[in-house]
């Protein structure tokens, strides 16, 4: 016992804080994740096996609102963390720097305060179904129906994002836009509407979107012949508390809804098929003492075998992008028009134009009650200025041609901006968003989505709100439009009075007037102050009806026939209808509370939906439902498992390590063989216990204490042990498959009892000499 077959590649030396969990190193790298505690919260660190620490994250207790780590899990292709906090909250990570990609909150019913105490988490990969087709996809259609909604956008260009990432979103995320006009961007906070949304990881191409971020990057050579990892596809987040609930997340980020399987029991260990199936291992407690049943509980998503859950996923990721998106193009024309906390907006330089010049004629000329739209109204239709006016043409700063220049240049990238975001960027994404709807709606009529209770009120809303939209925004660039020219006219005015005051003394260099008279007095009356473009981000969502802006009201055939009679009858003909535009100025049309109300449905829709696939879970109950009334006289030191699911029959194996009586103890590897039924019974049931000792060939044995083990892969179990008494610590392997395992007859009914009592058993007929020992030698 002087060496180790096992040499150290690096030593850590790690707080006294710190905490290893079992399932910390990465599965395909060299990686190992430790937590640790401090004052201000938990920390999570990454270190390579060389032993330097590659990255430490630190989660703040006053935005996580947790009081530490409980488990953490890998996702299948090594990429991402799930980190599990208590209470009840689970964060994403990158493997990349530790930055936290997204939160997840379960919970068993919205708005209930009491949060569940989570015991675990696991990420499972599971079966991929593209290898196991016989033809590959030529067409590319990236497992799109061709003519659904999803394979229809396709065709369509890419919108440009206003900011570099979209993907990458929180409740406590900022995002940026990119624009021209303030050389500060504004920042917006995240809508709790859309951080809140059921979606997979963002895919803007799939939402005809396009990523500044993704478009400035330049591939490395040959990066465009690198296989797709496709192992989080598909894969499952799987989420346990201590009182018998489970979450699961699809892709580990889209909510599948909680399976509660009715017993206030943890999850000791999960296995899968890799398919739509879940086998969990009660954990049941009887006078604080853990019982741990041999046999799982199932719970079956058959909605996971078909393409529904998918489906419906990618179509509320599209649609989250796309609203969002919407959302983001409102405020920035809105922060265009009335600005924002660190910029002033293009609407108010009109209004403190005349503040200033009301202003003056207020302090340097003793008008009490200056009006000075009526001086500039009597200017415009003769041509003559008052003295203060004139005053104020002549000799203000804001006359000069520099700020005549600085007052154009914003209104007019203003004005062009909303009437470039309403046709090019947020008309298509409300079509694009209008097609995905229709798409969602023929799926409320279908039997085969009953599960996921798709509203169709929810839906019929969000149609007739698009419709609206659309409307609103063909309005609001035709406004933008005509704002565009009255100002022009009205600039252009601005400039020959300036002209003719700076002027007065020579006539004959004046130019010609080149503005409408008419144009320049509408921008007077509804634009230089109040401008119409205000409606759309002031007041209330439109409600209006299309025959509220000069449609016909919809009518059948007999109806319009009697009509068109009645008209043709009466004695003046045609020449009776009234003819006369209807009124729609005091029409609301607010686009920003609009679609606030659209994103609001749409995410209650899709929230509602993606708990489809839990409903439609059966669950079936493992054969030993509730700890026996007796307790066992021992327990075991540890306990740890292993299933092997895809043999045929389905293997499990389990390593119990018993605690020392009379200076002795045992590792009791056990063999059980599943049967097929649901959920999973015992058919054989083998053990091979090992005595705690180690001995060479013709010295006597050394009796030892097993501190830990664990199943390293399919045949071996890491054993770290010590010979009693003494400090030195050591590690050895077993192959657990070659042993001789011994049945264990039919007299101990084996699925009615836990692994506790198994362990139990196997002392008593060690004590009768009903199972043989193995003595463990040193190699």
């Amino acid at each position: 016992m002087n060496g180790n077959a096992f040499s150290p590649i690096a030593n850590l030396h790690l707080p006294s804080t710190s905490r290893i969990f079992r399932s910390s190193w990465c599965p395909d790298k060299d990686l190992l994740l430790i937590a640790s505690r401090s004052p201000s919260g938990d920390k999570l660190s990454l270190w390579k096996m060389q032993g330097s620490k590659k990255w430490e994250f630190e989660f703040d207790k006053a935005s996580t609102s947790t009081t530490g780590i409980v488990d953490v899990a890998w996702s299948p292709d090594g990429t991402f963390i799930a980190v599990a906090h208590h209470p009840a909250t689970i964060t994403i990570h990158s493997f990349q720097d530790g930055a936290q990609y997204n939160i997840l909150f379960p919970r068993i019913k919205a708005g209930l305060s009491e949060k569940p105490n989570i015991s675990g988490v696991w990420w499972f990969k599971r079966r991929d179904e593209k290898k196991n087709k016989s033809m590959p996809d030529l067409l590319r259609r990236n497992d799109l129906i061709p003519g659904s909604a999803l394979s229809v956008l396709q065709s369509q260009p890419l919108l440009d994002t206003l900011y570099d990432e979209m993907h990458a979103m929180s409740t406590t995320e900022l995002f940026s836009f990119q624009s021209t006009a303030p050389r500060n961007p504004p920042r917006y906070l995240t809508p709790q509407v859309i951080a809140n949304w059921p979606s997979l990881p963002s895919d803007l191409a799939a939402a005809t979107l396009r990523s500044k971020k993704v478009a400035k990057q330049k591939q490395r050579p040959g990066e465009e012949l690198d296989e797709p990892d496709y192992a989080n596809v598909n894969s499952l987040l799987v989420v346990a508390d201590q009182s018998g609930n489970v979450w699961t997340y699809m892709d580990g980020s889209y909510p599948l809804g909680f399976v509660s399987y009715g017993l206030p029991c943890s999850a000791a260990s999960f296995d899968t098929t890799y398919g739509s199936s879940l086998f969990i291992y009660p954990q049941m407690s009887a006078a604080d003492v853990p019982h741990t049943s041999l046999t799982p509980f199932t719970i079956h998503y058959p909605l996971l075998d078909k393409r529904y859950p998918r489906d419906v996923a990618r179509v509320s990721t599209a649609v989250k992008d796309l609203t969002y998106f919407a959302i983001c193009v409102v405020k920035e024309m809105r922060t265009a028009w009335f600005g924002s906390d660190t910029h002033s907006g293009a609407r108010s330089w009109g209004s403190k134009w005349i503040k200033d010049l009301e202003a003056r004629q207020k302090d340097q000329f003793g008008i009490k009650e200056p009006n000075a739209i009526m001086d500039l109204t009597t200017l415009l239709v003769t041509g003559r200025a008052t003295e203060s006016l004139s005053d104020f043409l002549g000799s203000s700063d804001q006359m000069s041609e520099r700020g005549i220049q600085k007052w154009e240049s914003a209104i007019l990238e203003a004005l062009v901006r909303i009437r470039d975001y309403s046709e090019k960027l947020l008309t298509p994404a409300a079509e694009r968003l209008y097609i995905l709807t229709t798409e969602v709606r023929g799926w409320a009529a279908l039997s085969q989505h009953d599960h996921f209770e798709l509203s169709m009120n929810d839906i019929t809303h969000i149609i007739i709100g698009l419709s609206r939209a659309l409307l609103c925004t063909a309005w609001l660039a035709a406004a933008a439009r005509t704002e565009f020219a009255r100002y022009i006219e009205f600039i252009t005015w601005v400039r020959y009075e300036t002209a003719r005051s700076n002027q007065q003394t020579d006539v004959h260099n004046i130019p010609p007037p080149r503005h409408d008279i008419l144009e320049v007095n509408e921008y007077l009356i509804s634009g230089l102050v109040d401008s119409p473009i205000d409606k759309w981000f002031t007041g209330q969502a439109p409600t209006f009806q299309p025959q509220e802006l000069g449609g016909l009201a919809p009518m059948d055939i007999e109806t319009s026939l009697a009509k068109m009679h009645e008209i043709l009858e009466g004695p003046n003909g045609l020449t009776d209808i009234n003819m006369e535009p209807p009124d729609i100025s005091s029409i609301d049309r607010n686009i920003d509370a609009l679609f606030t109300d659209i994103s609001a449905h749409f995410r209650r829709l899709f929230f509602q939906a993606s708990h489809g696939t839990s409903r439609a879970a059966v669950v079936s109950e493992s054969q030993a439902t509730a700890p026996p009334p007796a307790q066992p006289a021992v327990f075991p030191t540890f306990t740890r498992h292993r299933s092997l699911m895809t043999n045929e029959p389905r293997l499990q194996y389990l390593a119990i390590q018993s605690p020392c009586i009379d200076e002795q103890s045992y590792l009791f590897l056990i063999r059980i063989t599943n049967d097929n039924r649901d959920p999973p019974g015992i058919s054989t049931l083998s053990a091979a216990p090992l005595q705690c000792s180690i001995a060479r060939e013709g010295e006597a044995a050394i009796s030892v204490e097993v501190l830990d083990a664990e199943f390293f892969d399919e045949e071996k179990l890491i054993v770290v042990y010590r010979v009693r008494g003494r400090t030195a610590t050591y590690m050895g392997t077993v192959n657990y498959v070659d042993l001789s395992y011994r049945p264990i007859d039919a007299s101990w009914d084996v699925n009615c009892n836990s692994r506790e009592w198994l362990m139990r058993d196997l002392l008593e007929r060690l004590e009768h000499g009903q199972v043989w020992v193995h003595q463990t030698k040193r190699g």
